[in-house]
């Protein structure tokens, strides 16, 4: 971070809007550690992760990287969703068991990178210039 930032890491389907799996946290200029959550009831699958950073002022969404969870298996029918809600399926990888810490460490992994493109668009923001994209 190249300044006092506000940032929280988000969880986003293909079909769904951005989930936040961690608080929102302040953190100081330089490198930075962040932990994140994936709730035991998300659905296996692919998503994106991604971290909202702000100074109070700007809030930026560093671009995202893709993450593979294994967790609740999807329903075929509304019927079984709802009664399954209650119970894990036979797939399912809490996020404090073995598979859940596995997905962790790869998104936070993940975040490592990601905090980096933060950084950098935000010191761009800062200094007045837009940063350079590719299509």
């Amino acid at each position: 971070m190249p300044q006092l930032s506000v940032v929280r890491v988000l969880l986003t389907s293909a079909t769904g809007p951005p989930t936040a799996v961690s608080r929102a946290v302040t953190v100081s200029a330089g490198t930075q550690t962040l932990r994140a959550h994936i709730p035991a009831t998300t659905v296996t699958g692919r998503y994106r992760v991604q971290v909202e950073v702000t100074n109070g002022t700007d809030i930026v969404d560093t671009p995202s990287r893709p993450l593979h969870v294994r967790g609740v298996p999807l329903s075929p029918s509304p019927s079984v969703a709802s009664s399954s809600a209650a119970t894990l399926g036979p797939g399912a990888a809490p996020a404090s068991g073995p598979g859940g810490g596995v997905t962790l460490v790869v998104a936070l992994g993940a975040l490592v990178a990601v905090l980096a493109v933060g950084a950098v668009l935000l010191r761009a923001r800062r200094l007045g210039r837009k940063p350079q994209t590719t299509a």
